[in-house]
């Protein structure tokens, strides 16, 4: 990824991020750091997250009691 100047406007110098012929990110240059920081700590999250084995889950039952029909009638 690089970072080259696009404009100025009004008075503010822009430039943008570019990976390729694709425009990532458009911002001053503090901004496309700030950008280019934030991207590398996602991509090695993600990194990180491919390797792991993903966690094992017991399956969850639920049981459903339906009640006697005298408990019914009695209750309303």
């Amino acid at each position: 990824m690089t970072t080259r100047f696009y404009c100025t406007w009004r008075g503010r110098k822009l430039y943008r991020v570019i990976r390729g012929r694709e425009e990532l990110f458009c911002g001053s240059r503090e901004e496309c750091k700030r950008y280019l920081a934030i991207h590398a700590l996602k991509e090695e999250k993600a990194r990180v997250a491919e390797g792991r084995q993903p966690r094992r889950r017991h399956p969850t039952f639920r049981i459903f009691r339906i009640a006697s029909r005298g408990t019914a009638r009695a209750a309303v």
